[in-house]
C-alpha cells in the first residue's frame, strides 16, 4: 500500500520525502517522522515548489489512513507494548523516553 501511494508521486515529490525519510519507507519510520511528528513542514525539504508540497500534502493524508494505529501494528507485526507507545504518541504525544519511564506500571 505505500509503494503505491509512492509511485504515484512525481520524481521531484518522490526524491524529496525519500531525502526526508533517509531511504526508510517502513511503515514505522513514515508513521513516526511524517504523521506524528507535529513539526513536520513541507516548505523545508529540498526543491519543493508549491505543486510538490500539495502532492505530499495528498500522500501525506493517504499515509495517514493507511498507518492507523491498528494498520500500523498489522503491518509491523508489533507487540501489545508497541502498541500502547504508538497510541498514547497519536493522543498525547508522549516522548520515547517518558513511555519507558511509565510502561513497567502496565505489566
Amino acid at each position: 500500500m505505500i509503494e503505491s501511494e509512492l509511485s504515484k508521486l512525481s520524481k521531484r515529490s518522490h526524491n524529496a520525502l525519500l531525502l526526508y525519510l533517509n531511504g526508510d519507507t517502513n511503515a514505522v519510520n513514515i508513521y513516526n517522522k511524517l504523521i506524528t511528528n507535529s513539526l513536520f513542514e513541507f516548505d523545508k525539504l529540498l526543491n519543493i515548489g508549491a505543486k510538490a508540497k500539495i502532492e505530499l500534502s495528498t500522500v501525506r493524508s493517504e499515509f495517514s489512513k493507511i498507518l492507523s494505529i491498528e494498520n500500523l501494528c498489522k503491518l509491523e507485526e508489533l507487540t501489545i507494548d508497541d502498541y500502547l507507545y504508538y497510541f498514547l504518541k497519536k493522543h498525547i504525544d508522549i516522548s520515547i523516553s517518558s513511555y519507558k519511564n511509565i510502561s513497567p506500571y502496565f505489566d
